[in-house]
């Protein structure tokens, strides 16, 4: 990121006596990988100074002064939203703090990283922010987000089994129970789905469905070859 003042000062000794604000603009976009007619030049000229300052710097409080200015400028100014993420994580690395999380997993998703997203979401599970994720949504929503990036996108059966099971205990729907068998189906892993019943049973306040999740684990528990679990 130092390399926009190095060009410059190398255009000055080969006898380029001024760099206008055109070249600091051109740099900048060379480096930012952004069009060039995107760039205003003032704000050009603002990220080359503050991307030198990072190379510079070893303060880890301006570090982290600069790494916001910087987040703000890629994400509302130059619309690189993957820029703009990277420098959430390095911040994240400076001051560790959960709403990094939050302002990660969205940046990941409207920037269409999803093994990036899903890595943050999991991460996102086991703080105590997780009841702010989407306005209050929480758990259950990161699983739900998280099920969809492993079924879809990254396409990782096990991974969508693992999550679509931690989901099915906290709301134990039907349609999210025929996702679950048939992925134990496709995965050949019966003893996944009886653990899912067994779960969901263990959290459930209604007696009624609590007998009736434990009495599918049983089923499922037999069709696993594991009758001893089954009776019990």
């Amino acid at each position: 990121a130092a390399h926009g003042p190095r060009r410059a000062a190398r255009a000055r000794r080969s006898g380029q006596r001024h760099v206008g604000r055109e070249d600091v603009a051109r740099v900048c976009s060379d480096v930012a990988k952004v069009p060039l007619e995107r760039l205003v030049l003032a704000d050009a000229e603002r990220f080359l100074k503050m991307e030198a300052f990072l190379a510079e710097t070893s303060d880890p409080q301006a570090r982290a002064h600069t790494h916001r200015s910087l987040v703000r400028l890629y994400e509302a100014e130059l619309g690189d939203l993957a820029k703009a993420a990277a420098h959430v994580q390095a911040l994240h690395e400076i001051e560790p703090d959960d709403e990094n999380l939050l302002t990660l997993a969205e940046l990941y998703g409207r920037a269409g990283l999803p093994q990036e997203r899903a890595d943050t979401l999991e991460a996102l599970l086991k703080r105590p922010i997780a009841a702010a994720f989407e306005q209050g949504a929480g758990p259950s929503r990161i699983l739900e987000r998280l099920f969809g990036l492993y079924q879809d996108e990254l396409s990782a059966p096990d991974k969508a089994l693992f999550t679509a099971r931690r989901l099915f205990a906290l709301d134990p729907r039907e349609a999210l129970e025929q996702e679950l068998k048939r992925l134990a189906d496709a995965l050949a892993r019966p003893g996944e789905l009886a653990l899912a019943y067994l779960q969901a049973a263990d959290r459930a306040v209604d007696a009624s469905l609590q007998r009736g999740l434990r009495l599918k684990a049983a089923h499922a528990f037999l069709d696993a070859g594991n009758a001893r679990q089954a009776r019990g």
